[in-house]
């Protein structure tokens, strides 16, 4: 086992990042709480946060550190985990020697009656340095899965030819390319989605109370997944559409984008977008995108009464129109996902057209609904076939093409949506005319 120039820089970035996210959860008390609070949903935020921060410097300055820890994820895994454990195991030893007295303290007499100091003060350090090492240990294998996934996906990218500006390259002899614009897309999608994230932590929960998990952060973190897929495809749909515009001009592009149906997908993804924003603005931000920002971005918190005002409500009748129009999202999504992959079916085709037809009359139904309280049975009727004819046929495009795994989330995406749509669907008044 050799100590290299990279294990080290992993050992020092996994540590600053452990150590980080302990004192923004304040991870103090006995083993057994600081076990339970190093899994919760906050601690495993934080810690991808700034491993997805790590990689994004290391695509924008390619600094020497950087670049050591990039070349070390090829050696085998095994001897790098035993290089940073070893690299960890020095750094706790020293903190366990130094600040004895105060491991003792929270440590000590949990379980054991124990009236003897040094056996006391003996156990609290095994129990801290145990915890180190479960924690760190947890760090090094997601930011190892993380950091791989996402070399690899770069990779791809480059295969491809795709670079994070591929979609503002004019290249007049080129042919059509439902790919450019792609890492564009992805990079400002995640970006908004930790932000989004970030502030709802702040939003959920007061200083001292920042290691406590609430349902209603729960419902931010849907919503924003929701938000993140709709972005991300929402900006694929315009950037993707830049390129093929620059490169083949006006009119070519307006018929080839109208055979191949993609032109209709393009505009319905950006009004979908346009209405889950709207939703999102109005229900989730209370109108108030301004403040909402700075605590996304600044290091402030709200104060305990604003939190209060802040609980976002999913039992009333604005939650049947974010399911319904989530659900145009989700469907969308796969349809831009077979566009990206270049991928023909008859299912996609139906699929394209149930969206196309359907958002529009969705949209006119929703403001009938609202305008009068109630909504017609025949409309009701339409949404629901619909709803039946995309189901259906997201399902089987997907199992033709054997994506289990994106099988797998639309079920949890669709039961999730589902559970809250017919919890609120008494908000549904049917009326004959």
């Amino acid at each position: 086992m050799v100590i290299g120039l990279g294990s080290i820089c992993v050992g020092v970035v996994l540590l600053f990042i452990d150590f980080y996210s302990e004192t923004q959860i304040k991870n103090y008390g006995s083993i057994i709480e600081r076990l339970v609070y190093l899994i919760n949903i906050k601690s495993l935020f934080n810690i991808l946060k700034l491993i997805f921060l790590l990689y994004a410097l290391l695509l924008l300055f390619d600094a020497p550190p950087l670049d050591y820890i990039n070349k070390s994820l090829d050696v085998p895994l095994i001897g790098l985990y035993l290089n940073g454990i070893l690299i960890a195991g020095f750094i706790s030893i020293f903190i366990t020697l130094y600040n004895s007295k105060s491991i003792s303290r929270q440590f000590g007499n949990y379980y054991l009656n124990i009236n003897f100091s040094k056996i006391n003060t003996l156990f609290s350090n095994l129990q801290y340095l145990t915890y180190r090492l479960v924690s760190f240990s947890l760090v090094f294998f997601l930011f190892i899965f993380v950091f791989r996934s996402l070399k690899n996906l770069e990779i791809s990218f480059k295969i491809r030819d795709l670079g994070i500006f591929d979609w503002i390259v004019v290249n007049t002899g080129s042919v059509d390319n439902y790919n450019k614009g792609v890492y564009f897309s992805l990079i400002l999608t995640v970006f908004i989605f930790f932000i989004f994230n970030n502030a709802f932590l702040k939003r959920e929960s007061t200083f001292f109370e920042y290691r406590i998990i609430r349902w209603s952060f729960l419902k931010y973190f849907f919503i924003s997944v929701v938000l993140a897929i709709g972005l991300f495809f929402g900006f694929f749909s315009i950037f993707n559409g830049i390129y093929n515009l620059l490169n083949i001009g006006f009119s070519e592009w307006v018929n080839k984008e109208n055979v191949l149906g993609v032109l209709p997908i393009r505009i319905s993804s950006i009004l979908i977008l346009f209405y889950l924003m709207s939703y999102i603005y109005k229900e989730v931000l209370n109108k108030s995108l301004f403040s909402f920002l700075i605590i996304a971005i600044l290091p402030v918190r709200n104060d305990i009464e604003n939190n209060v005002q802040s609980v976002i409500n999913l039992n009333n009748s604005e939650t049947l129109f974010f399911c319904q129009i989530s659900f145009y999202v989700v469907n969308l999504a796969l349809a831009e996902m077979f566009i990206i992959y270049g991928h023909q079916s008859i299912y996609l085709s139906i699929l394209n057209f149930s969206i196309l037809f359907i958002i529009d009359d969705f949209k006119l139904i929703d403001d009938y609904t609202r305008r009068f309280g109630s909504i017609l049975k025949f409309h009701f009727l339409r949404l629901t076939i619909f709803n039946l004819i995309m189901i259906s046929t997201s399902i089987t495009v997907l199992i033709t093409y054997s994506f289990y795994w994106h099988l797998t989330i639309y079920f949890l995406l669709l039961i999730i949506l589902g559970f809250y749509y017919f919890k609120n669907l008494h908000y549904y008044r049917l009326s004959y005319y």
